[in-house]
């Protein structure tokens, strides 16, 4: 027999919570340091914790000693970066999501476009982009959830302040319940899958083989392994990648750092300028303990355009890399990307450039 508790949350009949109110989710898992994944506290069960970015990652490219850097400016080591999960939910993790996506993206672009093409038309855990898709929505709450143990200002010891403090932790609710479909089997309705862009990363123009970039306001990240680029946005219901392809021309090409850093830009964009927002909810039949999401996502989305925060955008993605392009008017070129009238993926005539840098 189900349990619906006064906080709107439901255990099933063997304890485990079927599904986190919004209040318990803030409460547990953000202000809290139980299992991010299955809720269990500490002191209940076994610890090992979660590598924010997956340890396979840090191994294959060589960066538990590399680090990251914090939206308060300062770095902390990948092999630190981690957040509360129990042993046991840390080694369903591995099996269940990390072990597949890490041997796809060993065979590289072709195999991961392979995998994803083949499975388009399915909407499972386990398979075709929506793999992808729950993976990289795991790393995006995985690097907010960390957010509460690191301080806003540094230099100021007296200031207790965290980075979360900025954090709506509601609005990572959905994203919860997503991610926990992995254990609860909950059926999702296919617009539950956000835009998702798996683009050929170039290889051939120096730079690090692994790049990781989120921009948190706007729902959106990016990740490139080798020649593997996945760009996604995490709540708009595929609305982005829809209306952005009405305007880019076909990626023919293995796409640049800065190209796709500009892709991204772009998606983060469209999300946060969409004339109407898709809806979403988490149903569950208090009979049959059956869970499922739903998106509720309107018709006619447009967006109006505006240039100079677009760039802005733009801009704040490529920072310090600008510098370091072979070009005389570094500042001239800044100028223009803030303003918009610059573009890495098109010419004037709206054709696909292939870019070297």
């Amino acid at each position: 027999m189900l349990l619906f508790t006064p906080d709107d949350s439901v255990m099933g009949p063997d304890g485990a919570t079927l599904f986190f109110s919004r209040n318990r989710f803030v409460h547990e898992i953000c202000q809290g340091n139980h299992c991010f994944l299955c809720g269990v506290p500490p002191g209940t069960a076994s610890f090992n914790d979660e590598h924010v970015i997956p340890d396979w990652i840090l191994r294959r490219w060589s960066l538990h000693e590399r680090e990251i850097i914090l939206p308060n400016g300062s770095k902390y080591k990948y092999g630190r970066y981690k957040v509360p999960c129990c042993r046991a939910c840390n080694t369903f993790l591995g099996r269940e999501v990390e072990q597949p996506v890490s041997q796809l993206v060993a065979g590289g672009y072709d195999t991961v476009a392979g995998h994803v093409d083949d499975s388009a038309t399915e909407l499972t855990t386990t398979s075709g982009p929506w793999l992808f898709f729950v993976w990289m929505m795991l790393i995006f709450l995985k690097l907010h959830l960390k957010d509460k143990e690191l301080r806003l200002m540094l230099g100021h010891d007296a200031v207790t302040e965290r980075i979360s403090d900025m954090q709506d932790w509601s609005g990572l609710h959905h994203m919860h319940c997503v991610i926990r479909t992995l254990l609860t089997k909950a059926v999702a309705d296919v617009p539950i899958l956000g835009s998702f862009f798996l683009v050929r990363a170039k290889t051939d123009v120096g730079g690090e083989p692994f790049d990781f970039r989120s921009y948190s306001n706007l729902r959106v990240m990016a990740i490139r392994l080798d020649d593997v680029c996945m760009i996604i946005c995490l709540d708009d219901a595929g609305l982005g990648k829809k209306l952005l392809e009405q305007r880019l021309p076909p990626l023919t090409a293995a796409l640049s750092q800065l190209q796709q850093l500009e892709l991204l830009a772009q998606l983060g964009y469209v999300n946060q300028s969409l004339s109407e927002r898709p809806q979403f909810a988490t149903e569950v039949d208090a009979l049959t303990g059956d869970i499922q999401i739903v998106a509720s996502v309107p018709d006619g989305v447009s967006f109006e355009d505006d240039p100079t925060e677009r760039g802005a955008i733009t801009h704040d993605l490529m920072g310090s890399l600008l510098g370091r392009l072979p070009v005389v008017e570094v500042d001239d070129l800044r100028s223009k990307i803030k303003s918009g009238r610059y573009s890495f993926l098109r010419d004037q005539e709206g054709n696909f450039i292939e870019c070297q840098f």
